[in-house]
C-alpha cells in the first residue's frame, strides 16, 4: 500500500469578534513594548520579523508612514500607520536604533517575541492562536468589512493576488448586493409571484412586527 499522503490545508485561523474584544481589552495590562508590538501586528497586518526589525529612522511621525527598506518579497514597502499604532510606539523609549530592541544592540529576537506571546495568549485563553494569526486577523476583517483584494494585497505586501485571494470568500458584501439586485429585478418582472412580502421600515415583514407597548 505504501505511504498515504494526506492533503495539507493552509491555516486560516483568525480571531473571532469575541476573541478580538478580549485581545483589545487585555492590551492595557501589558508592558509598553509588548502592547506596541501586538498593536502593530494586528492593526497593520505586517510580518513579525518586519515589526521586530523596525528602526526609528524608518518612521515618519508627521506623515505616519513606515518605510520598510526590504521585505520578505524582496521589495521595499511603505505603510501608513493608524493613529493608535503611532501612539503605542510613541511612548516607547529610544534606547536603540530599534523600536523593539533586544540584547547586545540587536533587535528583539523571534524567540523572545514568541515567549511573550505564549504567556499572553495563555492569560487571555487563546492558546491556539499564533502570532502570525494576528496578520491574518487584520486581513480577514478588512475583507469582512468589504475592502477589495487589491487593497488587502497592498496591506499584506503580496507580490500577486494569488495568496490574497483566500480572503475573497470573507467579503460577502459584493455578492449580497448582486444577489439582492437580481432578486429585486425578478420581483419587478413577477410582481404577483407570491415571493414578495411587504417590508416595513423596521426591516421585518408585516406579520413579524412586534406591537409597541400599549398599542
Amino acid at each position: 500500500w505504501g505511504h498515504v499522503r494526506f492533503r495539507e490545508y493552509s491555516r486560516e485561523r483568525f480571531l473571532s469578534m469575541e476573541e478580538l474584544q478580549r485581545f483589545m481589552d487585555g492590551l492595557i495590562h501589558l508592558p509598553d513594548k509588548s502592547r506596541a508590538y501586538l498593536v502593530l501586528l494586528i492593526m497593520t497586518g505586517c510580518r513579525m520579523g518586519e515589526a521586530r526589525q523596525m528602526r526609528w529612522t524608518d518612521l515618519d511621525p508627521i506623515s505616519r508612514l513606515w518605510r520598510k527598506p526590504r521585505t520578505k518579497n524582496g521589495s521595499s514597502h511603505v505603510v501608513p500607520l493608524p493613529l493608535q499604532v503611532m501612539e503605542a510606539i510613541r511612548i516607547l523609549p529610544k534606547v536603540s536604533q530599534w523600536v523593539f530592541p533586544g540584547v547586545n544592540g540587536a533587535p528583539w529576537s523571534e524567540a523572545s517575541a514568541h515567549k511573550m506571546w505564549s504567556l499572553v495568549r495563555s492569560r487571555w485563553n487563546m492558546v491556539d492562536v499564533r502570532l502570525h494569526d494576528l496578520r491574518r486577523t487584520c486581513a480577514s476583517y478588512l475583507a469582512i468589512q468589504g475592502e477589495n483584494l487589491p487593497v488587502i494585497q497592498s496591506v499584506l505586501n503580496h507580490r500577486s493576488l494569488a495568496p490574497t485571494s483566500i480572503y475573497a470568500r470573507l467579503n460577502t458584501k459584493v455578492t449580497d448586493r448582486a444577489l439582492q439586485a437580481q432578486a429585486d429585478r425578478f420581483c419587478i418582472v413577477l410582481p404577483n409571484s407570491g415571493l414578495i412580502e411587504q417590508v416595513t421600515p423596521s426591516g421585518l415583514p408585516e406579520h413579524e412586527v412586534v406591537p409597541a407597548v400599549g398599542s
